[in-house]
């Protein structure tokens, strides 16, 4: 909204974080099959993903998951799976080492997000947006800042949450 029209809605639904997840860059045999199922898991399964807060699902979703723990698979763990069987992925885990090695990477990412993207904590933005000394552009700019950072710290939650559970 803010690039469109110039000004922003508190706890916006809409408001969301594109992550863009990336693969190692090697050109090897089990990189080409990470990506050869990749494609053929589903369509809604690829590299682009959306965080989104929403009272209907969690933030995390199972897409994200399964491409996740594709993604940090080692090579014994992708013989396991092959395209007959590769629908496992959306609903249950791999094994416990590589459901916490792709939470863990998916936090990496976001805290990567945090100190790339954001200059400030979400404290410090919500006692700035809480002054009164804010004109209608500062105040849309924080508006929109604070549900970016409040996207990412309940994702950031919702994995720690889900890493305590399995150990």
């Amino acid at each position: 909204l803010l690039l469109y029209y110039g000004f922003t809605i508190e706890n916006n639904s809409f408001d969301s974080i594109l992550l863009e997840l990336k693969m190692d860059p090697n050109d090897t045999y089990e990189m080409e099959m990470k990506k050869i199922l990749l494609l053929n898991l589903s369509e809604d399964l690829f590299l682009d993903h959306e965080l989104k807060i929403s009272e209907n699902e969690p933030i995390i979703s199972e897409n994200l998951l399964a491409t996740l723990r594709l993604i940090v698979m080692t090579n014994v763990e992708l013989e396991q799976y092959n395209l007959s069987n590769l629908d496992e992925l959306l609903s249950s885990i791999v094994n416990i080492d590589n459901e916490q090695r792709a939470l863990n990477k998916l936090l990496e990412i976001l805290n990567d997000i945090k100190e790339v993207q954001f200059t400030t904590t979400l404290e410090e933005s919500l006692n700035r947006f809480q002054s009164n000394q804010l004109n209608d552009d500062e105040q849309y700019s924080l508006i929109y800042l604070i549900g970016q950072k409040l996207i990412i710290e309940n994702a950031c939650h919702w994995i720690n949450n889900t890493l305590s559970q399995l150990k």
